[in-house]
């Protein structure tokens, strides 16, 4: 199901790059393999399509010479980000007057959208199939490891060509279910290390719910590219009914996973909108009167000029802050907020409150859950020194905090987090001393 030879994925979204710039990658060996695939007719344009993870990956360009009745082809897909990729060359198509792709737009729409049933499986099997992905090659990968944005890269584009290849099966959440339960544990611990090198991307995104908002952001996106007078009516009624069905439309537009690896641009870059949000935080007396914040760090709103607000929030919450039922989504934001802007002030913070809410009564399971969102705040260190450094304190601090009824878990979640980096044995040694004679001792 996961390939184990790196030749299989060099065929797929190109060979394993040594430089870490994503953007000279799609500058240079992006489009040299995508002309390769091209040459390959109907299966190299499926390849491509499947890798479009991101609409940057998409070589419009090279695309020029690929006629309306080719695309038209990848209607048959079952892969949703296939799909959006017809989609978004008709788009491209459109923009530049070829009136043609609106028709044939609208039916990529249809087939992604018009269906929600259909949809919800389909995500269900990717869902499924990238989680086993991102653990199954990892060890393959590892030596030595690739940038992180081409094993996203090759992990989520065979993830397209498994939701394909598995169509038939029926019951696609139960697939889900299983590999949450067998490979969930591991994907997300190894993920966490993640944070370091990409922050805005949470792992929690590879959800069905979190990949359809994903899909109508794009979408959503695509259609606002073009002039309001030339934005297929269907185009408008198949996107805005899909975004309706969100909680909030703003869940369409948090960061895909390559979309750390390029240029961001705060939203708040205007003195005025900074000014909004800062007006906002003073309003709120804690974090509980301020439920929005974690969509507003989703969003890229929260950076650096906010940070005394998030402290003053931080330290008032202390009510919220003494239970972990309440204190979990507080630490979460804060966590997440300290890594995308390198805050490691915010961090440490972070972690001691964690450690304030384990004693002798704590829940192995909320053990796991305090560390997971510490090691994320570790993340805020953008040196590889500091953040191994920061690692080894945090994992230490814990091994000395956590009862000895949650000690094996603890040292099973380190050599889960050491499979992802190896050079985290080092980073770990203290703590695993430490658990090991913790459990001797019982």
């Amino acid at each position: 199901m996961i390939p184990r030879r790196l030749s299989y994925y060099n065929r797929l979204v190109g060979p394993v790059q040594k430089t870490t710039d994503f953007a000279q990658f799609l500058q240079h060996e992006r489009k040299e393999h995508s002309l390769w695939l091209l040459n390959q007719d109907l299966p190299g344009l499926k390849r491509l399509a499947c890798s479009a993870i991101s609409r940057s990956l998409i070589p419009f360009e090279e695309l020029t010479a690929v006629s309306l009745n080719q695309i038209a082809d990848l209607l048959s897909a079952e892969d949703p980000f296939s799909l959006l990729f017809g989609f978004e060359v008709c788009q491209d198509r459109l923009s530049k007057g070829d009136k043609a792709a609106g028709a044939l737009g609208t039916k990529f729409l249809k087939r992604l959208l018009g269906d929600e049933k259909w949809l919800q499986s389909r995500l269900e099997l990717f869902s499924a199939c990238a989680v086993i992905g991102f653990v199954g090659l990892r060890p393959t990968a590892n030596d030595p490891p690739p940038p992180l944005w081409w094993f996203r890269l090759a992990v989520l584009s065979h993830a397209g060509v498994l939701t394909t290849a598995l169509k038939g099966i029926r019951k696609s959440a139960d697939f889900l279910k299983w590999s949450a339960r067998d490979f969930g544990s591991s994907y997300l611990w190894q993920t966490v290390r993640d944070a370091q090198v990409e922050t805005r991307w949470e792992s929690d995104w590879i959800s069905p719910p979190s990949l359809r908002a994903e899909l109508l952001g794009r979408c959503y996106n695509a259609l606002m590219q073009l002039p309001p007078t030339r934005q297929p009516k269907a185009w408008k009624t198949l996107v805005n009914s899909g975004l309706d069905s969100l909680d909030t439309k703003l869940l369409a537009f948090f960061p895909g996973p390559m979309d750390g690896f390029q240029t961001f641009h705060s939203p708040i870059q205007a003195e005025g909108a900074l000014d909004e949000v800062r007006t906002l935080l003073k309003g709120r007396s804690s974090f509980k009167r301020t439920p929005g914040i974690i969509l507003l760090a989703y969003a890229g709103a929260i950076d650096t000029r906010l940070k005394d607000e998030i402290f003053r929030l931080l330290n008032s919450s202390n009510e919220q802050l003494a239970k972990l039922k309440t204190a979990d989504q507080i630490l979460r934001c804060c966590a997440y907020i300290a890594a995308i802007n390198r805050d490691d002030e915010l961090a440490k913070a972070v972690v001691a409150r964690c450690l304030r809410l384990i004693s002798p009564k704590t829940s192995t399971e909320a053990i796991l859950q305090l560390l997971l969102i510490s090691m994320h705040a570790c993340a805020a260190n953008s040196d590889q020194s500091a953040y191994y450094r920061e690692a080894t304190a945090t994992a230490t601090r814990f091994a000395y905090s956590v009862p000895v009824g949650s000690a094996l878990e603890m040292r099973k979640v380190l050599e889960t987090m050491k499979g992802r980096d190896p050079r985290l044995s080092a980073a770990f040694g203290r703590a695993e001393a430490v658990l090991e004679a913790t459990l001797l001792a019982a």
